[in-house]
């Protein structure tokens, strides 16, 4: 992810299935952006806690 980030300036991640407890995860990893399966997900709750460090889609 490290060559990633050098390379390109904003990473997205499509990802299906109930995966909220990973965005800890994600954000170290350098996650920008995820798109999730939305009504399983807790939307304002991801807004709510990660909306100033990583942006959300639907």
């Amino acid at each position: 992810m490290d060559y990633l980030k050098k390379k390109v300036a904003f990473i997205e991640l499509h990802s299906c299935g109930k995966n909220i407890q990973y965005v800890p995860m994600m954000l170290e990893m350098g996650i920008d952006m995820w798109t999730p399966q939305l009504f399983i997900n807790e939307p304002d709750y991801l807004h709510s806690a990660y909306g100033k460090v990583m942006t959300f889609d639907d």
